[in-house]
């Protein structure tokens, strides 16, 4: 028998004594237990004020372990873990103890915000990459604990008589038990007749599992997961309502399916994920990881049969999730591409036209989705008989494009105002060399051929019946600016785009028939 068990010695005392003491020092005991569990949640609480979170761990997880309900220690030691996964469980076992604590909502609902930025910001350190450590407060507490209480709350005061209750407990059992081993030293052959519990106890299946979800963790921080998932096998068969059991198997499958996932073994992970699910249905993490890698694995399936319609459809679910998971980038363009292609020869032109527009959203360079696009725009759009320009307008005032350096120019006469870095026509579409002049101009114009809004619009001449102009970076329909970054190359469908500010003052300072001359 060990000290973690001190109530032993009490209940021996009390049935070699009066037998029929045995249920009052039960209720004895659990008061005592209670005393304990409260002393270990103020030690832990004063701890972690004091930004001694390893101690805090161990008074607050010593807490939960006697008092598995206790919904202040579950929400401690929420603040002072070192994951994600292990903070959302905590206060997850608050909200099932607690429903409406507001503190352990807005710490779930911080911990999901904190994982899905981490997710989309390309850390993604759920998939077994090096972890960025959950305690990333400079030795503060998170907000939900921070804010919970004074800073310097003063600790609570056991009642007096309730320790000196306490004491008397412990220091009579002690005396009691020290005069009956005397007594089987003085009188062996006596004591022996009436203290048969003296003989070494066999250990309780608390105890054994104890230690063997000890060995559990030991394994778990040496990522030996099989070594793990055994230790857990053997605690299921001497208790399988233990506490612990889904949480810990959740965690093991969902941390060795996201080793396997960085090491590229998808198909394996998969599986893990699925486990990791079995025992946690609605926990996020382990659904968000299944989804991910489940749609990259149907992806690449259907993209290496030439399915393209298919391998768009699950390829794209991975790119709104997370745009640099494994090979997504390059497959999903190439699908689209493809695609596109296999809609153009079928001669639907609308919906190629389409692909080729998100081909070049993932991949704006690219310049067999320039070309395949600027075929199916001719072929959309035949060539019409070119307006008539007004008579250019005599200001002094005139625009020069050079192709070659893909810069602009903004002339006042001989002196030069402006000088700006651009980005002219791919190669699929160029923009024509020529003596232009600005036919019009528009805060916002709207290209429907490519669903793009382009601000600041200076129409300088026409291509078939499009007209091509100087413009600002254009705006998708899902507000991010295509081509962004890539000024100075030629990648636009035949206008001249400058960044927003630069668009912005030629605009304002551009008149109708103002000559644009662009020349290599």
């Amino acid at each position: 028998m060990t000290w973690k068990n001190p109530f032993y010695f009490v209940s021996v005392f009390c049935r070699a004594l009066r037998p029929e003491l045995v249920g009052e020092m039960s209720l004895q005991s659990d008061a005592i237990i209670q005393a304990l569990v409260q002393e270990l949640l103020t030690k832990g609480i004063a701890a972690a004020r004091a930004g001694q979170r390893h101690s805090a761990r161990r008074y607050l997880f010593q807490a939960t372990t006697l008092d598995p309900y206790n919904e202040k220690a579950w929400l401690w030691l929420s603040g002072v873990v070192d994951d994600y996964p292990l903070m959302l469980a905590c206060l997850n076992k608050v909200l099932s103890i607690n429903p409406h604590n507001a503190h352990a909502q807005a710490g779930a609902k911080w911990v999901r915000a904190q994982v899905a930025i981490r997710a989309h910001t390309g850390l993604r350190w759920l998939r077994g990459r090096p972890k960025r450590p959950a305690d990333a407060f400079a030795g503060k507490l998170p907000p939900w604990i921070a804010e919970q209480l004074p800073v310097h709350s003063a600790r609570p005061a056991y009642p007096t008589s309730r320790r000196k209750w306490v004491w008397l407990i412990l220091v009579g059992a002690l005396t009691g038990l020290l005069l009956l081993l005397i007594l089987s030293l003085v009188r062996p052959s006596t004591a022996a007749a009436w203290l048969p519990f003296l003989a070494t106890p066999t250990p309780a299946i608390a105890e054994r599992t104890a230690a063997l979800y000890a060995e559990f963790e030991t394994a778990w921080n040496n990522r030996d997961w099989p070594t793990a998932l055994t230790y857990l096998a053997e605690i299921e068969a001497l208790d399988a309502s233990y506490p612990a059991l889904s949480s810990g198997r959740w965690a093991t499958h969902l941390f060795w399916g996201q080793q396997l996932a960085q090491a590229g073994q998808l198909r394996e992970a998969l599986a893990h994920f699925e486990q990791a699910l079995e025992f946690m249905p609605a926990e996020p993490i382990a659904h968000w990881e299944y989804t991910i890698t489940a749609n990259y694995l149907a992806g690449e399936e259907s993209y290496s049969i030439g399915n393209w319609a298919r391998a768009v459809e699950h390829l794209s679910v991975v790119y709104g999730m997370d745009g640099s998971f494994h090979d997504v980038r390059p497959l999903l363009k190439d699908s689209h591409y493809q695609l596109a292609r296999q809609l153009q020869e079928a001669g639907q032109l609308a919906e190629a036209q389409a692909e080729y527009q998100r081909a070049l959203e993932i991949a704006p360079d690219d310049q067999d989705a320039q070309n395949g696009l600027a075929e199916v725009v001719a072929l959309l759009t035949p060539p019409t008989p070119t307006p008539t320009p007004p008579p250019p307008v005599q200001t002094g005032k005139r625009i020069e494009v050079n192709l070659t350096e893909q810069h602009l120019y903004v002339w006042e006469g001989d002196r030069l105002i402006y000088d700006w870095i651009c980005s002219t026509g791919g190669y699929g579409s160029p923009t024509a060399p020529g003596n232009y002049q600005v036919l019009d101009k528009i805060p916002n114009a709207y290209a429907s051929t490519w669903n793009l809004q382009m601000p600041y619009w200076l129409g300088i001449y026409y291509s078939g019946n499009l007209e091509n102009g100087i413009h600002a970076l254009p705006i998708l329909s899902n507000g991010q600016r295509l081509w962004e970054g890539y000024l100075g190359q030629r990648v636009s469908y035949g206008c001249v785009i400058l960044s927003t500010e630069a668009a912005r003052t030629l605009y304002h300072w551009a008149e109708i028939g103002t000559p644009v001359i662009i020349h290599y």
